[in-house]
C-alpha cells in the first residue's frame, strides 16, 4: 500500500507538467542462483486520467505476483524498483486540431482547444453545459468531467466504445466528419437511440461539438433540412 501510494503521488506531480507516460523495471535475485541478478520492465502506458492510473498499477501488481511466483524464473527477492515517467506532446488527433476550410467559414461548430486525450468528453460538455462566451476554452468544461461516466473507457474515444459510452451516460451521439477527397461531409457513427441526438465533428480523430445543424449541412444558398439519421435532405418547410 506505501509503494502504491508514492506511486500514485509521483504520476500525479507529472500530470500537473501535461499528459504521461510511464512503465516500471524490477531487479532480483534468482532462487536457483542467489548471486545472478534479473530484471523486468514493463510496458510503456499512457496515465492521463484516473482508469488508466489504476489500470496500471494493477498490470504492475498481476505481472510482479506472476514473475515472484515463478511462472517463468522463481526469484527470491526483489533488489531495486524504479517508476518512469515522462510528458510528452500527444500525436495530433488526441488534442486540438484545426477545422476544414470548408467547416471554419459555416461557425457551426466550437472546436475545444484542448492539450490532452479528452476532445471528445468535452465536445459532449460542450453540449451538456453550453457557455455563451468562449466556448472553444477547455477551462469552461473541465469542472464538469465528473458529471460524465467513463472510467472503464480509454481515451482518447474510439469510434467503436461510443455505443458503451452512451449506455453509461443515457446519451444518444452521432458522429460526422467531412471529406476533403469528395468534399462532402460523411456519417461516420450513428446512435441506436430515439432521444435528442449530440451531433459530434471528428476530422483528425479530434472531436468538436455540432452547435448548429442547419449551418453545418446546408451549403450557400441552400434550405434544407437534413435528417440526422439518414442524412437525406428535404425542402426546409418553413422557408
Amino acid at each position: 500500500d506505501n509503494i502504491e501510494r508514492k506511486l500514485r503521488n509521483k504520476i500525479a506531480i507529472f500530470r500537473k507538467r501535461g499528459n504521461v507516460k510511464g512503465y516500471t523495471n524490477v531487479f532480483g535475485l534468482r532462487n536457483d542462483s542467489p548471486t545472478d541478478v534479473i530484471g523486468l520492465g514493463t510496458k510503456a502506458m499512457t496515465l492521463n486520467t484516473d482508469h488508466e492510473i489504476n489500470k496500471f498499477i494493477e498490470f504492475i501488481k498481476v505481472e510482479y505476483r506472476k514473475w515472484m511466483g515463478g511462472y517463468e524464473i522463481n526469484v527470491n527477492r526483489i533488489t531495486s524498483f524504479s517508476l518512469n515517467l515522462h510528458n510528452y506532446t500527444p500525436l495530433q488527433g488526441s488534442s486540438y486540431a484545426e477545422l476544414p476550410k470548408a467547416m471554419l467559414y459555416k461557425k457551426a461548430i466550437v472546436n475545444i482547444k484542448n492539450d490532452d486525450s479528452l476532445c471528445f468528453l468535452y465536445a459532449v460538455l460542450a453540449s451538456l453545459c453550453p457557455v455563451n462566451k468562449n466556448a472553444e476554452r477547455v477551462s469552461n468544461y473541465k469542472q464538469y468531467l465528473n458529471k460524465l461516466k467513463y472510467d472503464d473507457i480509454e481515451m482518447p474515444m474510439k469510434v467503436s466504445d461510443i455505443t458503451r459510452f452512451e449506455a453509461k451516460n443515457n446519451l444518444v451521439i452521432n458522429v460526422y466528419t467531412y471529406s476533403t477527397y469528395s468534399k462532402s461531409i460523411e456519417i461516420v457513427y450513428h446512435s441506436k437511440g430515439d432521444k435528442e441526438p449530440i451531433n459530434l465533428f471528428l476530422y483528425n480523430n479530434h472531436y468538436s461539438l455540432i452547435k448548429n445543424w442547419k449551418r453545418f449541412t446546408n451549403k450557400d444558398g441552400e434550405c434544407k433540412h437534413y435528417c440526422t439519421r439518414c442524412f437525406q435532405s428535404f425542402r426546409d418547410p418553413l422557408n
